[in-house]
């Protein structure tokens, strides 16, 4: 039996004892040694769970909002961090299941002659974690394009953009020109159907080597369709544009691949 001092007449009391049995003077509680542990791994796992998961989450944030490399490398890393955290809970999730178990079996107790006695804890098996599905990799196409997108022309992208937006589309145009941000720097092409130079769709390049592609260079864009966007022309007049996000290009003039 674990036992402490009273704190007024110093005589020897169980160490869960509220009042002294021989001066009546009211205690307090004190934990075991093995709650102390047990409190010291919950405060562990909190700062584990709770603020470097914060701390993840947060730095991929600014990954994203500060557009910080090229897309494929964001979302490399995003998807190795999610998987990271999913580990983090798993973990957790079967050391809490481990120590609810141990806690129910230390708590069984006897009364025999007057005596209460502690029983010793009984060893209890903890979930198996089922391991997470591998994901069977995408196959690719000689361009390096993944083999999950539907193949379309500019001009059934620039006649209905809406049937497009957010699905993986491949197409292959000629770069008719650039748009350029408020710095005068390239920010997206402009392609137009080699069949059908009227039809237009505006490329997304963001994480692409703009000075690699060059006016009227024929190229093969993978890529995501976001739909149709409003917008006014050199004269003033209101235009709509077809837009799709460019995740990979294949310049098929000057050899430049991303």
């Amino acid at each position: 039996m674990e036992t402490k001092k009273c704190t007024k007449c110093f005589s020897e009391i169980h160490l869960k004892a509220t009042v002294c049995p021989n001066c009546k003077s009211t205690q307090t509680i004190q934990l075991t040694e093995q709650e102390k542990k047990n409190l010291t791994k919950v405060l562990k796992w909190l700062v584990l769970i709770i603020i470097f998961p914060i701390g993840i989450i947060y730095g991929l944030y600014q990954m994203w909002n500060k557009k910080l490399w090229g897309p494929k490398r964001r979302w490399a890393i995003t998807i190795v961090a999610g998987l990271f955290l999913l580990g983090i809970a798993s973990s957790n999730q079967s050391s809490n299941s481990n120590t609810s178990h141990t806690a129910d079996s230390s708590k069984t107790v006897s009364a025999k002659h007057g005596t209460t006695t502690i029983s010793a804890p009984v060893a209890t098996a903890g979930p198996t974690d089922t391991p997470e599905p591998t994901p069977t990799p995408v196959p690719k196409d000689s361009n390096g394009f993944p083999m999950d997108a539907e193949t379309v022309t500019v001009a059934a992208l620039d006649k209905a953009p809406s049937n497009y937006d957010g699905k993986k589309v491949i197409f292959t145009c000629t770069v008719a020109s650039f748009a350029k941000d408020d710095s005068g720097n390239a920010a997206a092409v402009n392609c137009s159907d080699p069949n059908d130079f009227s039809s237009l769709v505006q490329v997304g390049t963001t994480g692409f080597d703009m000075t690699q592609i060059n006016q009227l260079d024929r190229i093969k864009v993978y890529g995501l369709g976001m739909g149709s966007a409003k917008g006014k022309n050199a004269f003033g007049g209101e235009v709509s544009e077809t837009l799709v996000m460019g995740l990979y290009i294949n310049d098929l003039t000057s050899g430049y691949k991303e």
